[in-house]
């Protein structure tokens, strides 16, 4: 009768009780390798819940029979401070041994996205990364994703503005692009140490540290936004720039001086001492 053929089981998979194991990845002593082995027998006695998992073998690629052990990997205990404005909350995460760490990267085991921004080893001392066994408390805070600087240029006032988006989320240079309620078009971005201003040049939001928009939908840019009700004056003399004058009025009396003396010829008067 031909052997059945089962799918592999990877070797860190936890077996769990009563579950049947038919093949793994195991390292062989005489390929001196991980190869894929068939379960032959699997020790149950005394089984309890993460207890590594023994039995015997068969390896799939010299035929190999040897007795097997496979235990769950290690795992360690830090505690986490999430940072949420003015309030804080703090917990303990289980770490996988060994996962090295390090400042403006996430947690992959955190259940939030979160993003590190101190690490303290066990002594309390700041650090830059370490392995998760040398670490004593993260400081972190949620990651809502890419947080933008804006600038949008309405005529002659350019306002600052702020877009929140996914980190992955691609910015291109002349597509149209909502930002606090403002519809823009996207003329340049800040990127790996240089201004892009073509259209078509394109990047993830995680890699652009300014963006530039032109705001040319209604109402039209300028100084400030389009009004359509138009102020009443109170009195007609308001919206002169100076009162009327009536009829009866002297206006303006101004003292005229008496026009120089000419000589006869015509020229400047001469003045005698």
């Amino acid at each position: 009768m031909p052997e059945e053929k089962l799918p592999d089981t990877p070797e860190t998979e936890p077996a769990r009780a009563g579950a049947r194991v038919h093949s793994a990845e195991i390292f062989c002593v005489a390929c001196d390798r991980l190869t894929s082995h068939r379960i032959l027998h699997v020790d149950r006695t005394g089984h309890r819940p993460n207890a590594p998992m023994r039995g015997v073998a068969r390896c799939r690629a010299c035929g190999l029979v040897h007795p097997f052990s496979s235990a769950p990997p290690a795992s360690v205990q830090v505690a986490e401070i999430i940072s949420e404005g003015p309030a804080s909350t703090r917990r303990m995460i289980q770490l996988p041994e060994a996962r090295r760490l390090q400042v403006g990267s996430g947690v992959p085991e955190s259940d939030v996205p979160v993003i590190i921004h101190k690490i303290e080893n066990r002594l309390g001392r700041p650090v830059p990364e370490a392995r998760s066994e040398e670490i004593g408390t993260l400081w972190v805070t949620r990651d809502l994703g890419a947080v933008v600087p804006v600038s949008i240029v309405e005529g002659r006032r350019t306002r600052p503005a702020r877009l929140v988006v996914p980190r992955e989320t691609i910015l291109v240079v002349g597509e149209r692009i909502r930002v606090e309620e403002t519809e823009i078009v996207i003329a340049g971005l800040r990127a790996r140490a240089r201004s892009w201003r073509k259209p078509g040049d394109a990047f993830p939001a995680g890699e652009v540290i300014r963006l530039y928009g032109r705001r040319n939908v209604m109402p039209p840019a300028g100084r400030s936004d389009w009004r359509s009700d138009r102020e009443i004056p109170s009195s007609r003399a308001s919206t002169d720039s100076r009162p009327d004058r009536t009829r009866s009025s002297p206006g303006v009396r101004r003292t005229r001086s008496p026009p120089r003396g000419a000589n006869a010829e015509g020229g400047a008067t001469v003045h005698s001492s």
